[in-house]
Formats: C-alpha cells, structure tokens, sequence
C-alpha cells in the first residue's frame, strides 16, 4: 500500500513541475482588471464582465425610471423599449469615447468632436421621441430620473472604492 502510495504521490509532483516555470512558480494566464488603460478589445473575458456590469446596471436603471415615472401600463409599454434603446445607443457611444480616448493617436481630438456630436444627436433625436409619447412634465422627469440614478451609481462605486482603499 505504501509502495502505490510513494509512486501515486512522484506522479503528482512530476505531473506538477512540469507545470512550474524556470524561476519556480506556476504559471497561470493573467486577465487584467478591467480599469482605465484596458482595451476591452483585447481581452474578451474582460469584455464580457463588463458587458454584464452593464447590462445588469442597464436593468436596475430601467426599473428605477419604471418607478420614478408612475407611468400606466400601457404607456410605460411604449416608453421603456424606447428607453432601453437610448441607453443602449449612448452607452455605445461613450464606449466609443473611451476607446478613442485610450488609444490617442494623430486624429484623436477630431474623433472626440465626432463622438460627442454623435452623443448630443443622439440626446437630441430621443428627447424628441420621448416628446411624441410623453407629456413634456414626464420626459422632464425621465431626464432628472436618469441623472438621478446615474448620481446614486457614482455615489455607490465611490463608496464602494472608499472601502476598499481603507
């Protein structure tokens, strides 16, 4: 039994140096945390967890507006896809800016204005949607309910960073 034992336990050392790299640690593939200088597009796990955070915030955020507006069923049938489909524009969008703004190259200032101008169209086209099916007291609402999760988020991860630094 001790003879198994002894060779059972060589096989798992020998299975296990192999592994090990020649300053003796083992390697193991590194995923970087997902921060300012990552590019999202060259790290697909990061990508997808950020994509997740974002959709999960997505859904929080669209449940809050349900909330904060006190819409009838209907109506908030016709606002929220509406709305889902604004944020999933400017989300892209501002993607889009940090992207840019993380890989500056000689044309970068002129994709920036591109970018915003392409964030305000984009603010402005669903203002005037969001008109067509809402009062204007309504779409006010929206707009302050929006800023108003969107402080609350940025409170919360500034907490949650306080936390962690402490």
């Amino acid at each position: 039994m001790r003879y198994i034992f002894t060779i059972l336990l060589f096989m798992i050392m020998f299975a296990t140096s192999a592994q090990v790299s020649a300053d003796g640690r083992v390697p193991r593939q590194r995923v970087p945390k997902a921060g300012r200088n990552v590019n999202l597009n060259e790290h697909p796990i990061i990508k997808a967890k950020v994509l997740d955070k974002l959709k999960r915030t997505q859904d929080r955020k669209v449940a809050f507006m349900t909330r904060q507006l006190d819409l009838p069923p209907a109506m908030n049938d016709k606002v929220m896809p509406l709305y889902k489909q604004y944020l999933e524009e400017l989300n892209a969008a501002q993607l889009e800016k940090r992207q840019n703004n993380l890989n500056p190259q000689p044309n970068s200032q002129d994709k920036a204005d591109e970018i915003d101008q392409k964030i305000v169209d984009i603010r402005r086209h669903y203002r005037a949607e969001f008109r067509k099916i809402l009062p204007e007291d309504k779409v006010i609402q929206l707009y302050k309910s929006d800023q108003e999760f969107n402080d609350e988020l940025v409170k919360q991860l500034r907490e949650k960073r306080d936390e962690v630094s402490n």
